[in-house]
């Protein structure tokens, strides 16, 4: 019963897609969300909602409901990115059920990293992870879902690329962005941001972060990407 009454959520938000960026717009995401989900079998389409989540009080208040990134924007948003992957360390906050590490496993990484506050889809984005993987015999990039608060996860020192699906609002987003500069101040490192349908740029644009893309719409969806 719950995963049909996922599917239909999932059906509207093809609705309010198609309200939100167009009909072309629309059947272009919709193209990518095929292949991709062909391409890696992510069963990651899922929507989900914060009263579903094993989470506390506190975070359902201030974070969002399961939204999986689209892909399209994540390709675009990669394109924009001029650097070492082989150096490179991605970290995706509120990684829900990993549609962004199965993404990023693409890439010759030195690691991808999950961070997720809810262990229910951890534990979900493990399991299908390990499967891919045993599916395409890959070793690398090496991979990891961390179920953890955002705001109390240690930025790696050698963290480098960092994606949200806007996955919270300002009052978590706020700390966390906070840790990302004090773990740039302690290992100095060019960091780029990747912010899918942003909520809260505002976030990033008063600590000086430089705004290298921006590809958002009058809704506000879309992607931008920072770099500090």
């Amino acid at each position: 019963m719950e995963e049909l009454k996922g599917k239909i959520r999932f059906v509207r938000r093809g609705f309010q897609t198609i309200h939100q960026y167009g009909v072309l717009k629309a059947i272009l995401l919709a193209l990518f969300e095929f292949f991709y989900e062909m391409k890696f079998r992510s069963d990651t389409v899922d929507m989900i909602s914060l009263d579903e989540m094993d989470i506390e009080e506190h975070l359902k208040q201030h974070g969002n409901i399961y939204l999986p990134s689209p892909y399209y924007f994540a390709y675009r948003a990669f394109k924009q990115l001029d650097m070492d992957y082989r150096a490179s360390v991605f970290v995706d906050f509120g990684s829900g059920l990993g549609r962004m590490i199965f993404f990023a496993s693409q890439f010759p990484f030195r690691k991808i990293i999950g961070v997720e506050v809810s262990d229910v889809l951890c534990a979900r984005a493990s399991k299908n992870l390990t499967k891919y993987y045993h599916r395409l015999e890959k070793q690398t990039p090496e991979w990891q879902i961390v179920h953890a608060d955002a705001t109390r996860f240690p930025i790696p020192r050698d963290a480098n690329i960092l994606y949200f699906n806007d996955p919270f609002d300002a009052e978590i987003l706020e700390p966390v962005v906070q840790n990302i500069l004090r773990s740039a101040r302690e290992s100095e490192r060019r960091i780029f941001i990747v912010y899918v349908n942003p909520g809260h740029p505002d976030v990033f644009l008063k600590h000086r972060f430089d705004v290298l893309r921006s590809e958002v719409n009058r809704q506000g969806k879309g992607y931008m990407i920072f770099c500090r």
